[in-house]
């Protein structure tokens, strides 16, 4: 197991987990308006599937809201 930052919150995650699985697992990639930052740089959807997650990295998600 490997712990995450997702959000400012510790949560564990299996080894050798993409981004992608990750995000299923937690219940966020069919979200839409959101972007994904890994380690403060931020990850094209297309490439999720590709990256893969290490102990200590740290994951923000932002979701895009309406308004004015």
């Amino acid at each position: 197991m490997i712990a995450i930052k997702l959000n400012s919150q510790i949560v564990k995650a299996s080894n050798n987990i993409s981004l992608n699985l990750f995000l299923t697992d937690n219940k966020l990639e069919s979200s839409t308006g959101i972007a994904v930052a890994l380690n403060q740089t931020v990850i094209q959807k297309e490439n999720w599937k590709e990256i893969y997650l290490k102990d200590g990295d740290e994951i923000l998600i932002i979701t895009a809201t309406q308004g004015g």
